[in-house]
C-alpha cells in the first residue's frame, strides 16, 4: 500500500507463517471441492488469488512457501497444481515452470502462478489464455498486494480474481504512535468479508468489516474510529455528557 502511514510488514521466513498457510489451504479446499471427486474437474473459470508476503525473497524461502501451500492441498485431497515462478527467486520451484517456460509450452490442469510483478501482468493475461482447463491460483501478485491493479483496462479484465486468503499484517501510524494491524480475509465461500484487526493489550481486536478491499483510508478511518471510541479521554467525557444529562 503506497502509504507513509501504513506500512507492510513481513515476517522473513515460511515457517512462521504455518498458520496462516494453514487456514489459506482450508479456503481453497472449501472453494474447490465438492464440485467433483477431485475437487478441480470443470472449474476452469475460477481464479482464486492469495497473499501471503514474505520478508525473505531468497529461492529457498519462496520455495518453502510454495512446497507447503502445495502439500496443504494434496493432504486435503486436492491435484496439485503446476507451480509457476514469474522471478529469478522463484525460478526453480520444485515440478514448476518459469512464466517464459510456460508461456512458450503452456500445460493443463490446476496451475499456481506465483509472485507476478506489475510489470509481467500482461504476460500472465496471456498465460491465462493459453493455459488448458483447471482452476488459477495466484500467490503474491505485485498488483494484489499494493491494492491497486494492471494499468491496462483489457488485462485488469483478464486478471480479475477472487481474494480467497490474504493476511497482511501492517504497522499503521495514528497521530504520534504506530499500531500494529492486519488486514484479513479467508473466504471459504464467495462474498466473504474483508477485515482490519487491531492488535490492542496483547490481543487481535476487530476494528472493522468491510464487503471490498479496504483502502488505505478505509484503514486510517477505522483506526481513528477505534481510537476515538477506546480512548479515556472520550470515555470520560462521555461519561459526564450522560452524567449531566441525567441531573437535567
Amino acid at each position: 500500500m503506497h502509504n507513509q502511514a501504513i506500512q507492510t510488514l513481513i515476517h522473513p521466513h515460511p515457517h512462521r507463517y504455518s498458520p496462516q498457510i494453514e487456514q489459506a489451504c482450508d479456503a481453497l479446499a472449501a472453494r474447490l471441492s465438492g464440485s467433483s471427486s477431485t475437487g478441480f474437474d470443470g472449474l476452469n473459470r475460477i481464479r482464486l488469488s492469495l497473499e501471503i508476503p514474505l520478508a525473505d525473497t531468497s529461492p529457498s524461502a519462496q520455495g518453502a512457501l510454495v512446497s507447503a501451500l502445495i502439500s496443504g492441498l494434496t493432504r486435503r485431497g486436492l491435484p496439485r497444481p503446476t507451480p509457476v515462478g514469474c522471478s529469478s527467486s522463484t525460478a526453480s520451484l520444485s515440478r514448476g515452470l518459469t512464466l517464459e517456460g510456460a508461456l512458450k509450452r503452456p500445460g493443463k490442469g490446476p496451475v499456481l502462478i506465483v509472485a507476478p510483478s506489475a510489470a509481467q501482468a500482461g504476460q500472465v493475461a496471456r498465460l491465462l489464455h493459453a493455459w488448458g482447463g483447471g482452476p488459477v491460483l495466484m500467490l503474491n501478485a505485485e498488483w494484489e498486494m499494493e491494492g491497486g491493479g494492471p494499468s491496462s483496462p483489457e488485462t485488469r479484465q483478464d486478471l480479475r480474481f477472487d481474494a480467497v486468503y490474504v493476511f497482511m499484517p501492517l504497522n499503521i501510524k495514528a497521530l504520534v504512535t504506530r499500531k500494529d494491524g492486519i488486514v484479513m480475509r479467508s473466504a471459504g465461500r464467495a462474498g466473504a468479508p474483508w477485515r482490519i484487526l487491531l492488535l490492542a493489550k496483547g490481543k487481535w481486536e476487530p476494528i472493522a468489516s468491510m464487503a471490498q478491499r479496504p483502502t488505505s483510508s478505509d484503514i486510517e478511518t477505522s483506526l481513528y474510529n477505534y481510537t476515538a471510541a477506546t480512548s479515556p479521554l472520550t470515555k470520560g467525557i462521555s461519561a459526564v455528557r450522560n452524567l449531566f444529562n441525567k441531573r437535567q
